[in-house]
């Protein structure tokens, strides 16, 4: 199942808004690289050695754990396991090669994965992020809560041609944009695949790389059969590469918009579609029906306003809401707790 699938033609920026750092938060950023290097960074970033492949750290409220290998010249894999009683974000800026391609797959807990509009899905478990290394991102993770992952990055010529046999639709995708990104659910045969070279990586056992590289190969094999039988049925009806283009117009308006009033009929307008043909490729191509997705656009405005310092009230009204009660029950259904939770849990007030 397709959660979320765009193209954008240049690159994302993340807005300075997200960036603001506040107490009892902690921030890491990086570049994107393969995963040695990235992995290098980070351990620089926590003040730890970088040794056999990979490093470990450990403070009261945080312990991360990391291996790396370069597979080859063209692929290489990052597996970590973390924790920690602070809220975690880490951010995704930009790119040493634009032809990388990165595929992170989320195996624990509950995270929310939001890209340069600041705003992305809800909960992403057992789920993929695919998407070029242009593409600037962020993650929020959980405080007390235990997160596995498993990122890969490749170069996009490599993976259509070691993958040619899987049809025609992959390398496509990848010839026809040259900036994306798209989140997917992932199955439980998948899942398990994953478990499996996450346990015996991070299990201590001295694998060779050509074990990993083994499992990287399976791994990759899978995801891009069900991304194949996924790309030819998305479902979009009627809804051609012209349509796309208008929605994506339509997204940026939201997106530019955030603190406006945003009507449904001014956005019919702008892409010159019936009523009806709308509603129906907006959701087919965003996953939300338009009013769903500017309540979310707005309310993760609101969330970053919230971590900049705003009161309640204020990132309330910022974003239109006259009415606090309502404000505070869409944001708990979009983010677990409500405003003053989620504050507390930013500043200890």
């Amino acid at each position: 199942m397709v959660l979320y699938s765009l193209s954008y033609h240049r690159p994302l920026h993340i807005p300075n808004i997200v960036r603001i750092k506040v107490d009892c938060m902690r921030y890491v950023e990086y570049k994107m690289d393969h995963a040695p290097r990235v992995a290098r960074s980070l351990a620089r970033q926590l003040g730890v050695k970088y040794e056999d492949n990979g490093y470990q750290y450990r403070d009261e409220d945080t312990f991360v754990k990391v291996k790396a290998f370069q597979l080859n010249k063209h692929l290489s894999i990052m597996i970590s396991h973390f924790g920690s009683n602070e809220l975690i974000r880490v951010f995704r800026s930009g790119t040493y090669d634009k032809d990388l391609v990165t595929l992170d797959f989320h195996i624990s807990d509950k995270v929310d994965l939001s890209l340069a509009s600041s705003q992305g899905p809800k909960s992403l478990v057992y789920g993929a992020y695919l998407a070029s290394t242009d593409i600037e991102s962020f993650v929020d993770f959980n405080h007390g809560k235990e997160n596995r992952q498993v990122g890969l990055v490749f170069h996009r010529n490599w993976i259509k041609e070691f993958f040619r046999d899987k049809g025609a639709q992959l390398e496509t995708f990848l010839d026809a944009n040259e900036s994306f990104f798209l989140f997917r659910e992932i199955d439980l045969e998948l899942v398990k695949n994953i478990y499996h070279c996450y346990d015996y990586t991070l299990g201590g056992s001295g694998l060779e790389e050509k074990y990993v590289l083994g499992h990287t190969i399976k791994i990759l094999s899978r995801f891009f059969d069900q991304f194949v039988e996924g790309r030819a049925g998305l479902g979009l009806g009627n809804v051609n590469t012209d349509d796309v283009s208008q929605l994506m117009a339509a997204k940026k308006y939201i997106d530019l918009h955030k603190e406006d009033a945003v009507a449904v009929t001014d956005l019919i307008k702008l892409t010159m579609m019936s009523e009806s043909k709308f509603r129906k490729a907006f959701k087919s191509v965003f996953g939300l029906n338009p009013h769903e997705y500017i309540k979310q656009v707005k309310l993760w405005h609101a969330k970053g306003l919230v971590e900049s310092g705003y009161t309640i009230s204020q990132a309330g009204h910022a974003i239109g809401y006259s009415n606090l009660s309502y404000f505070a029950r869409s944001f708990k259904e979009i983010f677990g707790v409500s405003p003053l939770e989620y504050k507390r849990t930013i500043f200890g007030d």
